[in-house]
């Protein structure tokens, strides 16, 4: 019997991480179109709507603290209603890892590899990504303990060396005739948050402590402050104009800062290997929760798993391949995030709401 647990800090590190994903690098220029100067109002109420969803997800984890995700669906579902009811996680979580291994391969082709070709890269990237969760949750967690602390010191210190060059006018005026915008824009701004569903499947693998549920607040609270955080000053460098025709606005910030010293003045280039590092630490553990899901929803037992990680690769390379370009792959992970939305405010309330009647009901007999 295994007895190795998670921490209740690596529910922190890995929350993060899962939110860190590349809706980072991409979410500055889709929220400034929308909302434009007031964009980072938007994104810290999206993040708080997040915290409170993720809240939902954590109280559903507890009910069942043996099972994950989707073991609670079936459970309290059962086998018909319950499938019925994960077979959009699983569409969501599929098509969501292969669209953002697209997004990722291209942005290092960009920044990195320019001469190789996508497939290569995406081929590559699976097969990594693939044997980190062959491998187990406390294997992802031990790499995403590594590489927590040089996503965070390395978007911080972006934010703080790019303040020499923000205009605060740029943000100027706050709420003006926007108030509507800013309202509207919360529901895109909650899909940058998407990642908060990792306590659904990490949660049973937790040591028990009082501690678990503040450490998973501080992973929820550290992304929307950044989100947050990096639009503001985004806008404040660039302007909302040219923030709208930013693809990669965290990227293009860093290749605006300047030094004196010439070692450092491809900061760019350092940072993108970070970041790539970051996101596919992001995209890890969504193929994990992909894999997962998929096993349960077909019956598969525990140990049947191993084998749906090398079954998923066909499919999440066909997904990634198939799309014509860049842009519509970013187009269509803005509209696949709304499969979440359905996920997030309907369906995980409605299996809440069940389950706790449910576990009233066997407490009772």
């Amino acid at each position: 019997m295994k007895t190795e647990r998670l921490s209740a800090v690596q529910v922190m590190t890995m929350t993060t991480s899962s939110i860190f994903g590349i809706e980072i690098m991409i979410s500055q220029q889709r929220m400034v179109s929308f909302v434009k100067q007031d964009a980072w109002i938007s994104m810290a109420l999206g993040g708080i709507a997040a915290i409170g969803i993720g809240l939902v997800f954590y109280y559903l984890s507890t009910l069942y603290s043996d099972k994950d995700l989707p073991q609670i669906f079936l459970h309290v579902g059962g086998k018909y209603i319950g499938r019925i009811l994960l077979l959009p996680i699983v569409v969501y979580y599929i098509i969501y890892v292969g669209l953002s291994l697209r997004i990722f391969a291209q942005t290092l082709k960009m920044f990195l590899l320019d001469k190789t070709p996508i497939y290569a890269i995406v081929i590559f990237m699976l097969l990594v990504a693939a044997y980190a969760v062959y491998k187990d949750i406390y294997t992802i967690a031990n790499i995403t303990d590594i590489i927590y602390p040089l996503s965070l010191i390395s978007l911080i210190a972006i934010i703080l060396l790019s303040l020499q060059q923000a205009e605060i006018s740029y943000i100027k005026p706050i709420l003006f005739e926007n108030t509507s915008n800013v309202v509207r824009g919360i529901i895109p701004a909650l899909n940058n948050f998407t990642g908060f569903g990792i306590i659904g499947y990490i949660f049973c693998h937790t040591q028990k402590s009082k501690e678990t549920l503040k450490w998973y607040l501080v992973g929820l609270v550290t992304p929307v402050v950044l989100y947050t955080a990096l639009t503001a000053i985004t806008i404040m460098v660039f302007g909302t104009k040219d923030v709208e025709t930013l693809i990669y606005a965290i990227l293009t910030l860093t290749k605006s800062i300047e030094f004196p010293a010439t070692s450092l003045e491809r900061l760019e280039s350092f940072t993108a290997v970070i970041w790539i590092v970051v996101v596919f630490i992001s995209v890890v553990l969504f193929f994990y929760k992909s894999t997962r899901s998929l096993t349960v929803f077909l019956g598969l037992k525990e140990k049947h798993m191993k084998y749906m990680v090398w079954v998923h690769i066909p499919l999440l390379a066909f997904i990634a391949l198939c799309i014509e370009n860049e842009l519509k792959a970013i187009e269509y992970v803005q509209t696949t995030l709304y499969l979440q939305l359905i996920i997030s405010l309907v369906i995980i309330p409605v299996i809440t709401a069940v389950a706790i009647l449910k576990r009233r009901r066997e407490l009772k007999k």
